[in-house]
């Protein structure tokens, strides 16, 4: 397979809803797609939409990674995929070493008549092939009890089993409010993860935890504002309560690092934030060799990353966890296809495509 030619094209979405996060609300969604065309004629997508919101790169870095990609290719000569990644080194950032991988992925996958989840699958074991479906959380936006408790019973109508509430905002007492609010509006076989994005001190985390009904609780996500492996691994000692880290691992230095310490029960695994989908891969088969659990989740993306997001998690082995894909919920429902929004999305996922009326092209 060799590479011809690369588009860089802008993307921006409104949110449905506002995203309320530690850090304050967000409104819109802006990010890049890559997409590479071979010298068949076939192309692949990759999407770039960096979050800013929790310290990751912005915009305009991922940009220039991306443009570079498409000077590179546009230079007359047709690319291997190998001499292009000979060729970039380590000078990516993330989300855009992100989209190189996922349209290289894609691309591989379109030419030979495949899905991306068992190319994924088969790098690890030949034979083995993905999951012919996975399940989906719910993330909860409403901010006020009533609201919160009535999308949740919604949400488990529609055949939810797991949903996610974002805490730290604006008070450890009306996040607890809503918490219980929206347990009672659940089944009881039903599964809440919360997330609070770096929001508290480790004396505010251990006061919310011990106040915290944990029973219905998959875990809490990223709890610390300042994520010290030891001070985790105590607040987990203390309550008992599972912990996830997110954007603390950015490596895989860093997840054995904060496996040793005792510090986590479940990893959060986004291939924007890791470096591409088989990246993100190698290292979700790491911390399950480390007895961690795996949730895999967009990055608040479009339908390529949201899509991206699906096969990676369905070619993982067993004891899958609900995928999380805010941008299912969170874009406006107009650029966000039917199939992503369901409890349960069945393989292989609907080849991705750059939505029409909500691109801007860029000069490469």
């Amino acid at each position: 397979m060799r590479i011809r030619a690369a588009e860089v094209t802008e993307l921006r979405w409104r949110l449905a809803a506002p995203l309320r996060t530690s850090r304050g609300a967000i409104h819109e969604r802006r990010g890049l797609a890559l997409r590479l065309i071979a010298e068949s004629g076939a192309a692949g997508l990759g999407e770039a939409s960096p979050a800013a919101w929790v310290g990751a790169e912005d915009l305009e870095a991922a940009r220039a990674s991306l443009e570079e990609i498409a000077a590179l290719c546009g230079a007359g000569a047709a690319w291997a995929e190998r001499d292009l990644a000979d060729v970039l080194g380590g000078r990516l950032t993330p989300a855009a070493a992100a989209a190189l991988d996922g349209a290289l992925l894609d691309l591989a996958a379109r030419e030979r008549g495949l899905a991306v989840a068992d190319l994924l699958a088969a790098s690890d074991a030949p034979a083995r092939r993905a999951a012919a479906s996975v399940a989906v959380s719910a993330l909860l936006v409403e901010a006020s009890e009533p609201a919160a408790a009535r999308e949740a019973a919604a949400r488990a109508a529609q055949g939810f089993a797991t949903c996610k509430l974002k805490v730290g905002e604006p008070s450890p007492e009306a996040d607890l409010r809503r918490i219980a609010a929206v347990s009672r509006a659940l089944p009881p076989s039903a599964r809440l993860r919360l997330d609070a994005n770096r929001a508290w001190s480790a004396a505010e985390a251990d006061r919310f935890f011990a106040r915290l009904d944990a029973s219905r609780v998959e875990f809490v996500e990223e709890p610390l504002a300042d994520p010290v492996p030891a001070a985790l691994a105590a607040l987990r000692d203390r309550h008992g309560i599972p912990v996830a880290l997110d954007e603390s691992i950015a490596s895989a230095a860093a997840l054995e690092e904060l496996a040793a310490a005792r510090a986590l029960d479940v990893v959060v695994v986004k291939g924007a934030r890791l470096g591409g989908l088989r990246p993100a891969f190698r290292l979700a088969r790491r911390a399950r060799d480390l007895g961690l659990g795996v949730v895999v989740t967009d990055s608040l993306e479009g339908p390529i990353g949201m899509a991206a997001a699906i096969e990676l998690a369905a070619a993982l082995p067993e004891r899958r966890r609900a995928v999380g894909l805010a941008g299912a919920r969170l874009l406006e429902s107009a650029v966000v296809p039917a199939w992503l929004r369901a409890a349960r999305i069945a393989l292989p996922c609907p080849r991705p495509s750059l939505p029409a009326g909500r691109t801007e092209g860029l000069d490469a």
